[in-house]
């Protein structure tokens, strides 16, 4: 199991983006807004709930702005998996990390392939590789490979990535004569835990609300769900210190743990609901964690 804590995504370091933002006209404060205007401010939308709305900061009046949430652009870099940046063909951003990485994730994405390029500052270019997200996992036979839907992945993880300061990053997610969609955009360096152990669970937690009626007719309104994880990983004794201490500091911090590179349904971007560690034998110990991700 590695954790990845992502560096922050800002218009600082976000050096280029094919996604417009354009939703609406940039916050003013000599506009006087009418209720249920829409302005865009340090890339969030808000609406404003009062009439007669002049010289009131959006980010500092939550009497007169309510925060829909992310533009365009910025829906991938948010606090939220279900959320989408989207863009017709392709999505293609290049990031200047404030910090060493080696590691980058798509979350939620739609898209036929994904290509990812580093370019160091000295060196030029240090890593070029395009990803296809077909999904052949299901095919055992002819049958199944000529007859069976054509699925894509919906998740990505790379962590190769060469170790440069200074250097840039490009996402490009390409989904040619439709909409790329990304729901999280994630970079950052990896932790090594441990190993993880088979007769792990995963699962999600639906928020969607099924009611059903006299006659048991259900109705059903459809909502975000969030994922979910039980993991057992063998540790090195030595490292029971580091690991508490890790764990510790990102109690509150969403990161993005991957608990094995075989699937992707084991990678998930949030909390920890809890976590043990049960030294059983001389060399090694059993750290449990409960992961739950975000929406």
């Amino acid at each position: 199991m590695n954790i990845m804590p992502p560096i922050e995504i800002t218009s600082a370091n976000l050096t280029a983006s094919n996604v417009a933002e354009t939703e609406y006209s940039a916050y003013s404060s000599g506009t006087t807004y009418a209720v249920g205007a829409f302005v865009i401010y340090n890339h969030k939308i808000y609406q404003s709930l009062q009439a007669s709305n002049l010289n009131h900061q959006p980010d500092v009046s939550d009497t007169w702005w309510l925060d829909v949430g992310a533009t365009n652009r910025y829906r991938m870099f948010d606090s939220f998996v279900e959320t989408q940046t989207t863009n017709s063909g392709s999505i293609d951003i290049t990031i200047t990390p404030t910090s060493i990485i080696n590691a980058v994730s798509l979350l939620n994405i739609e898209a036929a392939t994904v290509q990812i390029v580093c370019t160091a500052p000295v060196d030029g270019e240090v890593f070029n590789e395009v990803i296809t997200l077909v999904d052949n996992s299901s095919v055992s036979d002819w049958f199944r490979y000529f007859f069976d839907p054509v699925s894509n992945k919906t998740s990505l993880y790379i962590d190769t990535l060469p170790i440069y300061s200074g250097h840039q990053v490009r996402v490009i997610i390409n989904n040619p004569g439709l909409t790329a969609k990304c729901g999280c955009c994630l970079l950052g360096m990896t932790n090594y835990i441990g190993e993880t152990q088979y007769g792990a669970k995963i699962g999600i937690q639906d928020y969607s609300v099924k009611t059903v009626d006299q006659w048991g007719n259900y109705s059903i309104v459809k909502r975000a769900y969030r994922k979910t994880g039980n993991f057992s990983v063998m540790i090195d004794n030595n490292s029971i210190d580091r690991i508490q201490i890790l764990l510790a500091a990102y109690r509150a911090t969403p990161v993005l743990y991957v608990a094995s590179s075989n699937w992707d349904a084991t990678l998930i971007y949030g909390f920890y609901k809890d976590f043990g560690i049960d030294i059983q034998y001389f060399n090694n110990a059993v750290c449990s964690i409960d992961v739950e991700g975000l929406t």
